[in-house]
């Protein structure tokens, strides 16, 4: 599989397949298990299989579906746990997982990728919840991230050493302007007056910790570096 661009360049060239009707599945370490995300292009992000596909393809512009199978395994054990057997949990819910990936790929095949990323990377909030074992809120959850945390400019972010389940979810940052309370839906936006795309870090086990012990979160989130814009 580490080799698997030499493969699909051969078919792409034996059927005259254009690279924009190629779609590949990859596993995904850097997800938690079952997320599902739809790409037209990225980085190989340090998979073996979508470098072989960037060598053998000249280019990482092709459509691509992430399989999340998470990262719970010891330091150094990875080929372990990715050749090894699901969990229990895990085999009880690949069938669903499975199924929705046919609908991606049906929906790739006859709708293209761009409604494909839209009709199915928007269904990730609820899957999302669903991972965590959260209800879907029906007001919003709020939690606290200090200064401190920005991170800005390019700046690298250093793997805190307290955490061995670190994850990352990109979000919509709004800036707000200027005080308010009880703001009609209509004015909204007038309260706004920047907004820009950050990344929200959460060291996942401290979390877990804090959650069954009914503790405010703001270790787990509010860590230095831990709100990337």
């Amino acid at each position: 599989m580490n080799l698997s661009g030499k493969a699909v360049r051969f078919w792409m060239n034996q059927l005259q397949i254009p690279i924009e009707q190629v779609f590949i599945m990859v596993d995904d370490l850097a997800l938690p298990f079952g997320t599902l995300r739809v790409r037209s292009s990225g980085s190989d992000a340090g998979h073996n299989g979508l470098k072989s596909m960037q060598a053998e393809l000249g280019t990482t512009a092709y459509p691509r579906l992430r399989f999340g199978v998470g990262n719970d395994f010891p330091k150094g054990k990875q080929v372990e746990y990715v050749l090894g057997r699901w969990t229990s949990e895990q085999e009880t819910a690949l069938p669903l997982k499975l199924e929705k990936c046919t609908e991606i790929i049906q929906s790739f095949c006859l709708a293209g990728i761009q409604i494909t990323m839209n009709q199915f990377n928007n269904q990730n909030y609820a899957a999302h919840a669903a991972e965590l074992k959260n209800e879907i809120p029906t007001e919003p959850v709020v939690f606290m991230k200090p200064i401190s945390a920005l991170l800005k400019g390019n700046q690298p972010l250093y793997y805190p050493s307290f955490t061995q389940n670190l994850h990352y979810e990109g979000e919509i940052v709004l800036r707000i302007g200027k005080n308010g309370k009880k703001i009609q839906e209509k004015f909204a936006m007038t309260y706004i007056d920047a907004i820009t795309l950050g990344f929200d870090f959460t060291a996942r086990d401290i979390q877990d910790k804090l959650k069954a012990k009914g503790l405010p979160w703001e270790i787990a989130k509010g860590f230095d570096g831990s709100a990337a814009i």
